[in-house]
């Protein structure tokens, strides 16, 4: 028995050669299994795991049955057939129950389309493998598979870098075997001794891939050094990468998940990729953030719930009745906007909460099956919690009544901090994972102010204009480094997530309670390309509409607790603005009373007819003969560039400002038409700061001037802020140069 067992193992090591290069060119082929795997509409999954599956058995009986000379390839084509007979569950059409014989014929006589696939498979490992037995032919072939999957990576949006990795993997070692073997051809000496002490080859080789592949693994990652020649090229022609990210920066900095609300927020960091599919609609009357839950506890690695989140106080739900405020947090000197809304659910996904703005007065109305038995309030984080069960699934619609409070710097200025600090110790918690120089920091930012609230806003001015926004940050640093030291002073780039932790972290370091929070942005507002022609058309300045809202307005965002005021919201992330609601009106301004008309008018005298007309007549035809020849001389000159400057500059130099506002929309409009002709790609589920700065980054040289207009337009489309004709004027210009350039 023992012997047996020892004259099998020397079999296999004399054949090693061979037996590596059967199994090595297993590897090779399974990578273009992955590559078409990939591709939309080419194979089946079916087709996928039964040619993976014939690679194993051709390369399982290649390696048990290489004595058996040109016989093993028959016995591999018979396995091969079996199996796929077996798998396809082949069944001729027959009126009694044939037997196995009847079906082999049948089988072979009319066969299976996948017998095609299992059998090509099979032909293609066998020659592979006679290929590679020549040196120059393993270099053709590492050349051609690098060369095919290099350019389809760069003209998809296929991921192949790691199938290249294992191409060139699997072909250097095919050329280590081959080395080998001639090294034993032309000196038989040296490799009976390289036979008899292997380890002086092997310890070698193994070390060496030990110090190559172990640092590469454990390195921290760096920022994008190479881009792949396609994009590189389309950059240099000004044209857009639809798939951009791929080159080595696609190897580094892996994208683990996708844009959307059920991020972890106890382990945050990583990339995400944007995922623009709709979630819901709003229809509100007032722009605003859709808030949902609220974290306090920092873990130096991601947010957790408190106790008193987690268990209350809590209270009942009933339609339309006002719901309860937690009384520590007093905010009766806040102005607030009442914001109604009613949501729609666009995807049958259950969330914890429903979504609103901040905050949540009263609940009017909920459609599910129950609907109020199965939500709670839970007054200390003002949430509207949705207790989950199977049978009963998330709402598809509701209707929320918010009071959202009105910021007033003015007033803001003048509160204090917490009366007693000790209330307010779960939201100014911070773990010993936080060093000291994320305090000194704070301190060092904050140090010039002097009230509370300006210390606030002097935080979130600095991370708003300091880092970078990225949805694929670095991984610079350790992962055992605090989240927020860690962003601050290594990565200095991110996403909400990270600017949002970074001014919860230093707020409370310098003494005022904060809280983290998230849900979503307010998403896209339906809007026609051709809006605004009319320069009068009054615009909403509340932002009241249906908004659109997608997996990629995740977001986070922070509040602050001030003393009287309660808890006011703020935004850190870069490019982001927290909605700006219109304060409330108050007294209609007096208008001046008009004279009582006379209760009549004297009557004119009569006027004697000369001519036809009479002299009335004759005025208004002469007058009518004038206008049409004012009319023409005007547009005569109107077509000239002078005359067109002239009427514009004449015609709005006392519009309203809603007119300008308007009329920035219009030139805005006018430069995403050209664009388009030109060549431009804006798409619907892009938002114009999208749209924008992706144009931007790919026409360098334009970037300054295209972010100037998209400031100007945000303005007048988003913002209360009243608009000057400087501002139309430089819009204007702004549009006339990137339409020279772009």
């Amino acid at each position: 028995m023992r012997q047996g067992q020892n004259r099998f193992i020397t079999l296999l090591l004399n054949d090693w050669a061979h037996r590596l290069t059967v199994l090595l060119s297993g590897i090779f082929l399974l990578q273009f299994v992955i590559w078409l795997a990939q591709e939309e509409y080419v194979w089946l999954p079916e087709t996928v795991l039964y040619i993976k599956t014939t690679l194993v058995i051709v390369g399982v009986l290649e390696i048990l049955l290489y004595r058996a000379g040109g016989y093993r390839f028959w016995l591999q084509a018979a396995a091969v057939a079996i199996y796929t007979y077996v798998a396809v569950d082949y069944t001729p059409a027959a009126i009694r129950e044939p037997s196995f014989q009847e079906q082999l014929w049948d089988f072979l006589g009319h066969p299976h389309p996948f017998i095609w696939f299992t059998l090509g498979t099979w032909i293609i490992y066998i020659t592979t493998i006679y290929w590679v037995q020549v040196r120059w032919r393993i270099y053709l072939l590492m050349f051609i598979s690098i060369m095919a999957m290099a350019v389809r990576d760069s003209f998809s949006q296929i991921y192949l870098w790691k199938q290249v990795a294992v191409v060139i993997a699997c072909g250097l070692c095919l050329l280590i075997i081959r080395h080998f073997i001639e090294l034993r051809r032309r000196n038989p000496i040296g490799w009976a001794y390289l036979a008899d002490y292997p380890a002086t080859v092997g310890i070698p080789i193994v070390l060496l891939l030990v110090f190559t592949i172990v640092p590469g693994v454990f390195a921290p990652n760096v920022s994008n050094i190479l881009t792949d020649p396609y994009t590189l090229w389309k950059n240099w022609k000004g044209e857009q990468v639809s798939f951009n990210g791929k080159g080595f920066s696609s190897i580094l900095n892996d994208l683990d998940a996708s844009s959307g609300y059920g991020r972890n927020d106890d382990q945050l960091g990583g990339g995400f990729n944007f995922d623009y599919s709709p979630i819901m609609t709003v229809e509100t009357t007032h722009r605003s953030y859709w808030r949902g839950e609220v974290r306090s506890v920092y873990t130096g690695s991601g947010w957790e719930q408190s106790a008193a989140e987690k268990l209350g106080p809590s209270s009942e739900v009933r339609p339309s009745r006002t719901l309860r405020s937690y009384p520590r947090f007093k905010d009766s000197l806040t102005e607030t906007v009442e914001v109604r809304q009613t949501v729609t659910m666009l995807r049958e996904d259950t969330y914890p909460v429903l979504f609103g703005a901040y905050a949540i007065q009263q609940a009017d109305e909920v459609m599910a099956e129950p609907g109020f038995e199965r939500l709670l309030w839970m007054e200390r984080s003002s949430e509207l919690r949705w207790t989950e069960r199977p049978s009963r699934p998330y709402p598809t619609t509701y209707t929320l009544v918010s009071q959202v409070p009105i910021v007033r710097e003015g007033e803001l200025r003048n509160a204090h901090r917490p009366v007693n600090p000790g209330e307010m110790a779960e939201y100014l918690q911070l773990p010993d994972s936080v060093p000291d120089r994320v305090r000194g920091l704070a301190q060092e930012i904050t140090k010039d102010e002097a009230t509370p609230y300006d210390q606030v806003k002097a935080i979130e001015r600095y991370l708003q204009t300091n880092f970078k926004y990225t949805n694929n940050p670095n991984s610079n640093g350790s992962d055992s480094m605090d989240f927020v030291d860690r962003f601050l002073f290594e990565i200095q780039e991110g996403y909400c997530d990270y600017f949002s932790s970074a001014m919860v972290v230093m707020t409370r370091s310098i003494g005022m309670p904060a809280r983290w929070v998230k849900g979503f942005a307010p998403g896209s507002l339906s809007f026609d390309e051709n809006i605004g022609l009319n320069p009068y058309e009054e615009m909403d300045p509340n932002g009241a509409g249906l908004y659109t809202v997608r997996n990629s307005d995740a977001h986070s965002w922070v509040e602050v607790y001030f003393e009287g005021y309660g808890w006011i919201p703020f935004e850190p992330t870069a490019g982001f603005a927290l909605p700006v609601l219109a304060q409330p009106s108050g007294e209609d301004n007096p208008q001046p009373e008009l004279d009582e008309a006379p209760e009549s008018l004297p009557e004119s005298e009569d006027v004697p007819a000369d001519g036809p007309f009479g002299n009335r007549g004759t005025q208004v035809l002469i007058g009518w003969i004038a206008a049409a020849g004012l009319l023409l001389a005007a547009a005569a000159v109107g077509m000239t560039r002078w005359g067109r400057t002239r009427i514009r500059r004449i015609v709005f130099r006392e519009l309203p400002a809603s007119g300008l506002r308007q009329q920035i929309i219009v030139e805005y409009n006018r430069f995403i038409r050209h664009a388009k002709r030109k060549g431009r790609r804006a798409h619907d589920y892009e938002t114009a700061r999208e749209t924008i700065q992706r144009w931007a980054n790919q026409q360098v040289w334009a970037s300054g001037d295209m972010l100037k207009l998209l400031g100007l337009f945000e303005k007048a489309k988003y913002s209360g802020s009243p608009i000057t004709r400087e501002e139309y004027e430089q819009t204007v210009a702004l549009v006339k140069k990137l339409k020279e350039i772009v």
